[in-house]
C-alpha cells in the first residue's frame, strides 16, 4: 500500500494503548502499531534494531515511568541512527511548559488526549504526513 506506515506507541497505561491501538489500525494507511511500555523500552527497541525504520512515525505520552516522552524525545534527538524519527505526542498534558519542551525537540505534532476518539484522525494526518517527509 503506497504511503503506509508503522507507528510505535509508547503508552504506560494498557487500557489507552488498546483503545488508541484498536483506533489507529482503523486508517488503512496505518501497516502496523507496535507498542513500547515506556519510554526506555521504546529506547531499547530502536536502538536494539528490531524496527524498521523506513516508514516508522513515535506516537509518545509524556508522563511514563522510567523515561518519560520528554526524556525519550530528547534521546532519539541524540542519537544520529534516531534523530530523523517523527516524533508525535498524544497526551494528557495541555501545559503550556511541555508543549514548548516538545517543540524545542522538533516534534512533528502535539494531541492532547480527550475522552473520545475522534480527533484520532488528526493523530493519524500528522502521523502520515512526517512518514512521507522521513522517507
Amino acid at each position: 500500500m503506497p504511503h503506509s506506515i508503522d507507528v510505535l506507541m509508547v503508552e504506560d497505561d494498557p487500557l489507552i494503548a488498546l483503545n488508541t491501538k484498536r483506533a489507529l489500525r482503523r486508517s488503512p494507511k496505518i501497516m502496523a502499531v507496535s507498542v513500547a511500555t515506556d519510554g526506555q523500552d521504546a529506547l531499547d527497541r530502536l536502538l536494539g534494531g528490531t524496527l524498521a525504520f523506513e516508514r516508522l512515525v513515535i506516537l509518545t505520552d509524556l508522563s511514563m515511568p522510567r523515561l518519560s516522552g520528554l526524556e525519550l524525545a530528547a534521546a532519539i534527538r541524540a542519537e544520529p541512527s534516531l534523530r530523523h524519527l517523527p516524533i508525535v505526542v498524544l497526551t494528557t498534558s495541555n501545559d503550556d511548559a511541555d508543549r514548548q519542551a516538545a517543540a524545542a525537540l522538533m516534534v512533528a505534532g502535539y494531541f492532547v488526549r480527550s475522552s473520545t476518539t475522534a480527533h484520532l484522525e488528526d493523530v493519524v494526518a500528522c502521523l502520515c504526513a512526517n512518514a512521507q517527509r522521513a522517507a
